[in-house]
């Protein structure tokens, strides 16, 4: 099974096979599995698929879904869902984005996740927070 679905928390709403039945109806993802099963084309002139042709050397199929190393290709019909997961702690732009890397993938993500971010009003309002000062110790008297 993908990393991903052995390591998600369990009210992740998606499985493998979910992700699976989705890429296969996604054009692009369709034809990016087909290229990384037959060979790519020295070059690729669809705007849609070069941001995967850049990564071809490092793309991967397993049990129909598609793997950048070793995170999975999330389907464009899956990404709302994927990013409203991601965003629910609301830990901001910088930890959403290291989360995220860790077990997904698609052209967009830095700027999906930071368009959410700084449209969210709760994370609008932490953002500048000062830090929590540091507990302070007690000198003891001499």
């Amino acid at each position: 099974e993908i990393l991903l679905m052995a390591e998600s928390p369990n009210d992740f709403p998606f499985d493998a096979e979910k992700i699976a039945q989705n890429t296969l109806k996604d054009t692009t993802l369709s034809q990016v599995i087909h290229y990384v099963q037959h060979g790519w084309p020295m070059k690729v002139n669809n705007t849609d698929l070069r941001p995967y042709w850049l990564h071809r050397s490092d793309l991967s199929v397993q049990n129909d879904c598609l793997l950048l190393g070793c995170r999975v290709v999330i389907p464009d019909s899956m990404r709302a869902p994927v990013l409203h997961v991601l965003h629910k702690t609301h830990t901001g732009i910088v930890l959403t984005k290291a989360v995220a890397r860790s077990y997904v993938w698609w052209p967009t993500l830095n700027d999906d996740i930071e368009a959410m971010v700084n449209g969210c009003e709760k994370c609008l309002e932490n953002r500048h927070m000062p830090p929590k000062t540091n507990h302070e110790w007690i000198m003891p008297a001499r």
